[in-house]
């Protein structure tokens, strides 16, 4: 099946909350430094506009539970910006939760990697 037509348009309005004035911007992606993503994901809901925000959403728990709420507040969605979804390793961990009668019963796993400055 082929991709739907879509465009891109990239531009600088010189005040990013001016975004909600402009009916040509549906969703922004908010790939700022980790500690940058809380206030612009309250922007950008504020403005009216889907969110997809990089990893991690926030640098707290509870900046990430206010995120998600302004998101549902303003009747928007907020995505995290996630590239391994077709990795092949990922599509065996989903197999398996696919599947009936599975004998596996416990899947954990981790990821990460340390930040060295807590501000970033």
């Amino acid at each position: 099946m082929p991709y739907p037509k879509t465009s891109i348009i990239i531009k600088y309005w010189g005040n990013f909350d001016e975004i909600s004035k402009n009916d040509s911007v549906d969703v922004v992606y908010v790939v700022l430094p980790n500690s940058m993503h809380h206030e612009f994901v309250l922007r950008t809901a504020k403005a009216s506009k889907h969110v997809i925000c990089e990893k991690p959403m926030a640098l707290s728990v509870k900046k990430s539970e206010e995120m998600i709420q302004a998101c549902k507040n303003a009747g928007v969605r907020l995505l995290v910006g996630y590239r391994l979804h077709s990795e092949p390793d990922t599509k065996a961990a989903m197999n398996f939760r696919n599947k009936r009668n599975s004998k596996i019963k416990l899947v954990e796993s981790g990821f990460g990697f340390p930040i060295s400055d807590p501000g970033q």
